[in-house]
């Protein structure tokens, strides 16, 4: 279990734990919301989405106080990663993971 900053399409930071793995039901109660990372479909240690559930291509749980917005109201069924570090690169900053919306293909 590691500490991690979310930050969101609209701006926001949302401070989480990032487990790299399916979480127990006394770890599901940590937090109150749950995501799920989704791995590339090429390449199974390049996370690729942040979504409420993911069943194939399984890569992670992030556990958060706060909403990820986007994904609680329905307006997306996705986030997309654009950046997702796990290891410190500096004194203070920790893992993090950057979200975009889904571009249009």
């Amino acid at each position: 279990m590691e500490k991690l900053t979310i930050n969101l399409p609209d701006g926001r930071a949302v401070a989480g734990l990032l487990l790299e793995r399916r979480v127990s039901a006394e770890e599901r109660k940590l937090r109150k919301y749950r995501y799920q990372i989704r791995h590339s479909d090429d390449d199974w240690d390049e996370p690729a989405t942040l979504e409420k559930g993911v069943v194939v291509n399984f890569f992670g749980n992030v556990l958060t106080d706060e909403p990820v917005r986007e994904l609680e109201s329905g307006e997306e069924g996705y986030l997309e990663i654009e950046d997702f570090c796990t290891q410190p690169m500096g004194i203070n900053q920790g893992a993090f993971i950057t979200l975009r919306r889904p571009r249009n293909v």
